[in-house]
């Protein structure tokens, strides 16, 4: 983030709780934010918090991702949605529109 910030999902409390209300579709765009880590409560990370603060939908990568992969697979991703395609045929779409020959990287994302 802007100025070396970082954000953790454990700061995803208090006022950032109140996705019920509209359930968006949250999108983290970064290197391996999809990953989930044990914790004392049970499994944690970014996908488990933004769910139960209310998102309707949570779509990270499991690896990393270069800017070029990130950019094409979102940039398809609404296309495809915009184009009235379902939610899983539109991240299906987007992972394969983002291929490039020897780069793995389109196989990071997940809904």
């Amino acid at each position: 983030m802007e100025g070396k910030i970082q954000l953790r999902p454990e700061e995803i409390v208090g006022k950032a709780m109140t996705f019920g209300q509209s359930h968006p579709i949250v999108i983290l765009n970064a290197c391996q934010t999809g990953n989930q880590g044990f914790s004392l409560t049970g499994i944690q990370g970014w996908a488990t918090k933004f769910l139960d603060a209310g998102a309707s939908v949570f779509i990270g990568t499991l690896g990393s991702v270069n800017d070029e992969t990130a950019f094409n697979f979102v940039k398809e991703f609404y296309n495809q949605l915009a184009s009235g395609t379902s939610l899983g045929e539109s991240v299906k779409n987007a992972r394969n529109k983002s291929k490039k020959e020897g780069d793995t990287a389109w196989l990071a994302y997940q809904l």
